[in-house]
């Protein structure tokens, strides 16, 4: 083969020609020259990568990333028994079931102590329980239009948001009339709930086990409106009625 001028070959490679220059500088100066030669392995291994890869191979940018598993977005037909999103979505339906009925029934277990404290009589005190379905059966409608703007998961998070606050503030109120007040907004916020799971569990969960979702909801609102009343009772025996609220 016949070299060129500057010690390269006719197709251009250098290398015949460097190992000489090389052996010299590695006898002369020993570790330096390992290390180059390392990095010109590195560096040709690299160039032999993106040639077979594409230039921009290396680029983070241009990695293919694969897709995160999402359980956020149900996937067609709705979440399956078993998944992880079946369990969400149905345990959130069962609690915000409990939640709220125990939070709507458990004035009824005081009812007497209402009318003993704000001096009113018994009948009178039941307003605490009415005002509150009545509420709820008049904003059942207007939430459901409201949820075709906001989403049925917004929707819901408020309410339950705004339920859990006026619960803490209702047993503060100095009088009958604040109190009905606070329990009328009560009902208000409460009913983005009831107007809302079903249709929200039909968007999420499957078909075929719509029903079992369903029926936990269901039976969320049984338990929220037993254990309402019962703790509410206790409570009350022991340190009044404000805190059984």
């Amino acid at each position: 083969m016949t070299s060129t001028h500057d010690g390269q070959s006719p197709g251009g490679d250098s290398t015949s020609a460097a190992i000489p220059r090389l052996s010299i500088f590695h006898q002369q100066n020993g570790e330096p020259c390992q290390q180059f030669l390392n990095n010109r392995a590195s560096q040709d291994l690299t160039t032999f990568v993106r040639r077979g890869l594409g230039v921009n191979a290396f680029s983070v940018g241009a990695m293919p990333r694969a897709p995160l598993p999402s359980t956020a977005k149900p996937p067609p037909g709705g979440f399956r028994r078993g998944s992880v999103g079946y369990r969400r979505a149905s345990a959130a339906a069962f609690l915000a079931g409990a939640g709220s009925l125990s939070v709507l029934y458990a004035p009824q277990a005081v009812l007497p102590l209402l009318a003993a404290d704000f001096a009113i009589s018994p009948a009178a005190s039941s307003l605490a329980i009415s005002v509150s379905t009545g509420a709820i059966a008049v904003s059942l409608l207007p939430m459901s239009s409201l949820s075709a703007r906001w989403g049925y998961a917004r929707v819901m998070t408020v309410s339950l948001a705004v339920t859990t606050v006026l619960a803490v503030l209702v047993p503060l109120s100095p009088t009958f009339a604040m109190l009905l007040a606070l329990r009328a907004i009560q009902g208000v916020a409460f009913a983005g709930v009831p107007a809302l799971v079903i249709a929200y569990l039909g968007t999420t969960i499957h078909g075929s086990w719509l029903g079992s979702a369903v029926g936990l909801f269901v039976a969320g609102n049984t338990v929220g409106g037993l254990s309402g009343r019962l703790l509410a009772a206790v409570v009350a025996d022991v340190v009044g009625w404000r805190a059984a609220f």
